[in-house]
């Protein structure tokens, strides 16, 4: 009979395993009990504290937007936390023990496995982008970071993170293409056109009015405008722009140089 009790000591408590084990005489009646103590004192702490961070992992991962997994050494799930569901399409009962090359793509097997591989040889990856198959068929840019599971030294699997950045990346290409179709549309227009922030600095220039201080956009992107022009002008120019910032609104004005006539036009970018 095994039995565990706690008991005060030195203003703290102590646990204790007795283990009793009766002493028979030769017809077999118990004639004398062995009592056997030990202090367990730290092992059940150990458990408990074990116990402690197995809950607190479990409500993280239950409650975390990005799918947490575990893998045995062969890449079969032996964990997935709900987010899988939402991310892939599988529930929590399909995944675990199916492959982890489900969610791949054909294509992308072959440098999976090689990251698999890394893996099991101590090395953690992150942030490692691939596409990805939902069960629906849909594709989707998955990110895995995945890291060795050790215990005691020893490998005993591969835990890790996906994050469903499909958005993310639609929102870069469309930046991209914002940014191409800027461009391609400042320098297919004849007159001169520049975008500077609130302090002058130069943010986006289009040939035509680089070429007019004999200059290339890229020499110019970055440095303050005002330091291009006369000082009259640059002082004109600055006292325009923080009635533009004061107002919100556009200003359009005409100025002449060089017996030449310009008008000017100054758009507030909120």
């Amino acid at each position: 009979l095994n039995v565990i009790d706690t008991f005060p000591v030195n203003g703290g408590v102590r646990h204790f395993e007795s283990r009793c084990v009766p002493e028979q005489d030769t017809g077999g009646l118990v004639r004398s009990v062995l009592v056997i103590c030990r202090d367990v004192t730290e092992q059940i702490l150990a458990r408990e504290a074990l116990a402690e961070s197995e809950e607190k992992f479990r409500r993280l991962a239950e409650n975390s937007p990005n799918a947490i997994f575990e893998l045995d050494l062969d890449g079969f799930h032996r964990y997935v936390s709900p987010a899988t569901t939402e991310i892939f399409g599988y529930s929590v009962e399909e995944t675990i023990g199916a492959h982890f090359s489900q969610y791949l793509p054909e294509h992308k097997l072959e440098e999976a496995f090689l990251i698999f591989a890394k893996v099991l040889s101590g090395e953690s990856v992150r942030s490692y982008v691939s596409e990805a198959v939902r069960k629906d068929g849909r594709r989707i840019v998955a990110e895995f970071s995945v890291a060795p599971i050790l215990k005691d030294g020893r490998l005993t699997g591969i835990q890790g993170i996906t994050r469903d950045i499909t958005a993310q990346k639609e929102a870069e290409k469309a930046l991209v293409e914002s940014q191409k179709n800027l461009e391609t549309f400042f320098n297919a227009i004849s007159e001169s056109a520049f975008l500077m922030d609130t302090d002058g600095v130069i943010l986006a220039m289009n040939r035509t009015m680089a070429e007019r201080f004999g200059r290339v956009p890229e020499d110019m992107i970055g440095r303050v405008v005002f330091d291009f022009i006369h000082e009259n002008t640059a002082n004109d120019r600055k006292k325009r722009m923080r009635e533009v910032i004061r107002t919100g609104s556009a200003l359009e004005f005409e100025d002449m140089r060089l017996e030449r006539h310009y008008r000017h036009s100054i758009y507030p970018v909120k």
